[in-house]
Order: C-alpha cells, then sequence, then structure tokens
C-alpha cells in the first residue's frame, strides 16, 4: 500500500518523538539540518533510482521513495521553523552547546 507523504510525515515524528528526539528548531544548528538535508537528497535520488529501475509497479519501492521526500519535507520544515522563529544556534555541528 502507497502511502502518502503527510502520513509519513507523521509517523517519522511520532517515531522520532517516541524514540526521545524533540522537534526544537532552537536546539539544531542551522549548518547540521541543511547537511542532513543534503544527506536526504541522495537517499532520496538512490531510492528513485531503484524504483526506476526496478519497480515501478512495486509500492514497497514506492514507499521508500515518498519516505524519503517526507524525510526531505520534514528537514525544510524544520529549517524554515527555525528561520520563521530566528532561533539562535544552540548547539555547534557537533552537538556541543555553545
Amino acid at each position: 500500500m502507497i502511502h502518502t507523504l503527510e502520513d509519513l510525515k507523521k509517523q517519522k515524528n511520532y517515531q522520532a518523538y517516541q524514540k526521545g528526539y524533540k522537534r526544537d528548531p532552537e536546539g539544531f544548528n542551522i549548518d547540521l539540518l541543511t547537511n542532513r538535508l543534503i544527506d536526504e537528497v541522495r537517499e532520496y535520488q538512490n531510492a528513485l533510482t531503484i524504483y526506476k529501475m526496478w519497480g515501478i509497479d512495486d509500492d514497497n519501492n514506492a514507499d521508500k521513495v515518498i519516505s524519503e521526500l517526507a524525510d526531505i519535507s520534514n528537514f525544510v520544515d524544520y529549517i524554515a521553523n527555525k528561520i520563521i522563529e530566528k532561533y539562535p544556534d544552540r548547539y555547534g555541528n557537533e552537538g556541543e552547546i555553545l
């Protein structure tokens, strides 16, 4: 079954919450978020390549592509929240408190 982007974003945010991660733009360095966004785009490109080569009709491959898009969309949300709310960088790139 192919899930919607919104479904997967909510699932991923809930899973992160269950693991104890906080959705706190102030707590993430914007450079760290940007680098993670770049990594997520690479993962999306890899998933899309597999989807196009092997499984256009395979819902699992389609879900993997949508899942990677959900990761990208969540990171865009985090960065946008950080900019809109004018949060300062509280943590450095290695997680140290500034």
